[in-house]
Parts: C-alpha cells; structure tokens; sequence
C-alpha cells in the first residue's frame, strides 16, 4: 500500500492530497453523498457516524484513525476481494478519503485476499495504515 506521509487531518496535509470537503460532527449517509461511478472521492469525516448499508473498497489515498466498527464482529465487516485489482460491482470506491474519529454502522469493506489478515487485525484495535 502506498503511504501519503503521517499526517492525521485533512488541515495537515499538502493541498495536493488534502480532501476537498471536511464533514465533522455529524450523521452521514453514504448513499445521500454524490458519487462519481460508484466512486466516492475527496472527503474527510472528522468525528461522524458514517451509515450504510454500504460496503467500501478503498483504492487510494484512504486513510482510516481511530475508527470504530458497530457490527458483531470485525470479521461481520470485512469482506475478502479475491483478485487484487479487478472490477467491483455494487460496492463504493474510495479515493482520497479520509476518516478520522468516526464510527461505521451497517458498513461493510472489501479488501483483496493478500491484505485480509492485516486488514483484520488493525480492525480489531490498531490504525489501518494508508493506502
């Protein structure tokens, strides 16, 4: 995965990778935000509650800190891609996303089969590193 450096917020970062919409502090509904080509790009949610139903797939420059998933168990969230870089259908792609303090509720996201084990285990109390 690649990394965009170590900066937590959108504020921090260069302007070239920064989101372009800040969302704090509030209830958001992924399937109220405009989407282009099942893609969702260029935000940062600073402390919402992000709801679904919904399944994510990050694709570049996503960054996750200090999540938490309601949902029964890690594994209940995470879905397994089984090829690394083909087509998803019915899933929203994420591209210069950023989620900071934020809780996930009726939200599912699919990673590759290589990262599932990684991906799993920052999902249960570490921060997912960029991607």
């Amino acid at each position: 995965m690649a990394s965009c450096g170590p900066v937590t917020s959108a504020e921090e970062a260069s302007p070239e990778v920064r989101p372009n919409r800040v969302l704090r502090n509030m209830v958001v509904r992924l399937a109220d935000l405009p989407l282009t080509q099942n893609v969702l790009s260029s935000y940062a949610f600073e402390n919402c509650l992000v709801v679904g139903p919904a399944v994510l797939v990050p694709l570049s420059n996503t960054r996750f800190v200090d999540v938490g998933w309601n949902s029964p168990s890690a594994e209940a969230s995470l879905w397994r891609m089984p090829t690394e870089g083909g087509p998803v259908v019915g899933a929203i792609g994420l591209v210069n996303v950023w989620f900071n303090d934020c809780t996930f509720e009726a939200i599912g996201m699919a990673v590759p089969d290589a990262l599932y084990a990684d991906t799993l285990a920052n999902m249960m109390g570490d921060p997912l590193e960029p991607t």
